[in-house]
């Protein structure tokens, strides 16, 4: 890919998790927010397809926030926060259960 994410992540502020076996990412996007750019990733899972995942660095310097997820508008989402990172996941046709399990396993596969 010729933008790599890592860098695009790395230029922002941003703390990428390595990606599960088989999961590859597919697409970055740079992303305006109201208080700083975000990074999009379309990635391709093994286990429950296509998810995005949006990374943004937090206002807030505090403690790492735990794995929460729910559904809205027929989509499964989870968020988290590490280090000065917080994450959002989406995904359109997994539960908000599947999904939390997913992120559960990008929160622990930080450098």
């Amino acid at each position: 890919m010729p933008n790599d994410p890592h860098r695009i992540a790395a230029r922002l502020g941003i703390d990428l998790p390595d990606m599960p076996r088989g999961g590859t990412i597919r697409a970055a996007q740079v992303v305006a927010t109201p208080e700083r750019p975000g990074l999009a990733l379309m990635v391709d899972t093994p286990d429950m397809g296509e998810i995005l995942l949006f990374g943004v660095v937090r206002s807030v310097d505090g403690p790492d926030g735990p794995v929460t997820a729910t559904s809205r508008n027929g989509r499964a989402l989870a968020y988290f926060e590490r280090e000065q990172t917080a994450f959002v996941l989406v995904n359109a046709t997994g539960s908000p259960l599947a999904l939390r399990a997913g992120a559960e396993t990008l929160r622990h596969r930080f450098n």
